[in-house]
């Protein structure tokens, strides 16, 4: 390397040398000399570079000794470039390489690109069912359609924006119950602005949540999920209402969905429920399998009106319910039992399909010598969850509750069948389908209105009388299934027996038998009630052997 660095210093000199020369000759030399001489120096140093092989490297990394050789004729030859050999991949590899990578990317992007068309077709589909879905969910079977526009409606909005504000706020962790708990309330303030604890709103109103943790608990008793049961009632704001307040005046509403019952309450059967709530608790507690209708949540609505030229508040005090009857199947007869026969009878018209079915009454029922057939076992387990229930209601001073039954024949409703528009298919069960015309229990006005319900499956796996759709079969001696369901709970068991109850007592007392009025002491009722359903229940006894 030194010999060759000399070499090349050498003849360095001897170019600066021969240029100095032509630069500073006196004598005038052409261009054609000045060419010559620079093609001679340049082909000596090709010459040299020819005799020393250079190790090729693939990339634009020019090897060190070339570099060397590289500084040292732009040192010396600052009129020469330099001659550099770089090698590169071969052209024919080069276009193989890049051809089978460009045949593998058009491969994947068109596999990408079918996938994407097909989510996007599949997409649109699902879009165009849940629209479909999403407007006929807008319809109501029974009753009015409570939606904007309607005489009720602002008390609706109140209510279901208060129910969801108010149970998403009650949640977290699940703490045991103390005794304040019973007796704890809440407090929210809706205006248009809304604040820290609570969204705007369409209306100014004011709600009042009692006992939240209570009948949190108690949902959770039942089976209901949180998330369920507001999507039931608030998913959209749309309610149905009853033709007609029942007897008491109270209003349903049924939930979308037709899960759950909104009834209005008095006053007085509001202080009643609080003041027994604690009782009801612990009742629930220790009978998984009571009779007695479930309450998810008690609620007050407070409204500003005007009334000559003054702002006055409304109050509307409210309960969340469960509804009996499930939603596929047709109650082909109801009854609503007190044990009492005054008053009790009801004229059944002629009713074609997906008119209001009447309920019946005590007096048809012994007309039509109806009975309950449980065999010995479920008769049993009948009467003995109904005999504590009573018991409990006499215990509270409850008194002029009934017994609700739907009765329906699997063997009818098998014949009928038809999957009715309202509810997903997912909600349709194998046995029965939905039908058009359904049995509502309206508790108190005489008719009974055709109202489907989505029964919770897993509180009716749960509960012992409703393990079948919703309801339970009946069965004879051998205790073998037959193919009859009843549908059975005491409903109205907010009536306490006050001063006003008493005098009614007295009154009826004076021109009719006291074992024939409902209005009578809750404990004189509670044995009453308890032995006309006792004498209707078979017991695996023929029909015409019951008294």
């Amino acid at each position: 390397m030194q010999v060759l660095v000399e070499s090349r210093t050498a003849k360095g000199s001897e170019s600066v040398q021969s240029t100095n020369q032509f630069s500073t000759s006196s004598s005038p030399t052409s261009m054609e000399s000045i060419g010559s001489e620079v093609k001679r120096l340049r082909a000596g140093a090709n010459e040299e570079l020819r005799q020393e092989p250079v190790q090729r490297q693939v990339g634009p990394i020019f090897p060190v000794e070339c570099n060397e050789r590289m500084s040292i004729i732009a040192s010396d030859e600052p009129a020469v470039p330099p001659v550099v050999v770089v090698s590169r991949p071969l052209p024919q590899q080069r276009n193989s390489q890049f051809m089978s990578d460009g045949s593998m990317k058009a491969s994947e992007s068109a596999t990408a690109e079918i996938k994407k068309m097909r989510e996007s077709l599949l997409m649109k589909r699902e879009m165009k069912r849940k629209q479909r879905h999403f407007l006929d969910d807008d319809r109501v079977l029974v009753g009015n359609k409570v939606s904007e526009g309607h005489v009720n409606f602002i008390i609706a909005y109140n209510m279901l924006t208060g129910i969801r504000v108010a149970v998403s706020r009650c949640s977290g962790l699940m703490k045991p119950l103390i005794g304040k708990d019973f007796h704890h309330t809440k407090k929210l303030a809706f205006d248009y602005h809304g604040n820290e604890l609570t969204p705007s709103s369409q209306y100014a109103f004011k709600f009042k949540d009692y006992c939240p943790e209570v009948f949190r608990e108690l949902r959770a008793r039942f089976g209901l999920d949180p998330a369920d049961y507001l999507m039931s009632l608030t998913s959209k704001y749309i309610l149905s209402e009853l033709n007609s307040p029942g007897k008491s005046g109270s209003f349903f509403y049924f939930s979308r969905d037709y899960k759950y019952i909104i009834k209005t309450i008095h006053h007085s059967e509001h202080k009643h429920l609080r003041r027994v709530l604690q009782d009801y608790y612990h009742h629930v507690k220790s009978n998984p399998d009571t009779l007695v209708c479930q309450f998810y949540g008690l609620h007050r609505v407070k409204m500003p009106i005007s009334f000559k030229n003054k702002v006055k508040n409304r109050r509307i005090y409210f309960i969340v319910m469960n509804n009996l009857f499930p939603p596929h199947l047709e109650m082909h007869t109801t009854f609503d039992l007190k044990g009492s026969t005054l008053g009790r009878y009801t004229k059944a018209p002629n009713t074609g399909d997906g008119e209001p079915r009447p309920v019946l009454k005590d007096l048809n029922w012994l007309e039509q010598r109806m009975t309950i057939q449980f065999g010995p076992a479920k008769g049993q387990k009948f009467l003995t969850q109904l005999k504590k229930d009573v018991e409990f209601l006499s215990r509270l001073n409850i008194m002029d509750y009934s017994l609700l039954l739907g009765i329906q024949y699997v063997d009818v409703a098998a014949n009928n069948e038809e999957l009715h528009p309202m509810i997903p298919e997912s909600s349709a069960r194998p046995v029965a389908k939905f039908q058009n015309s359904l049995s509502n229990p309206t508790y108190s006005n005489g008719t009974i209105m055709s109202v489907p319900t989505v029964r919770n499956t897993n509180s009716s796996a749960a509960h012992f009388f409703q393990r079948d759709e919703g309801g339970i079969r009946a069965s004879d001696s051998e205790n073998n299934d037959l193919n009859v369901v009843y549908y059975i709970g005491i409903i109205d068991c907010l009536t306490n027996y006050s001063l006003l109850k008493k005098l009614e007592t007295f009154w009826r007392g004076l021109s009719h038998d006291l074992h024939a009025v409902s209005a009578i002491p809750p404990f004189d009722y509670g044995q009453r009630f308890y032995k006309f359903i006792e004498n209707s229940v078979t017991m695996g006894k023929p029909r015409n052997k019951i008294e």
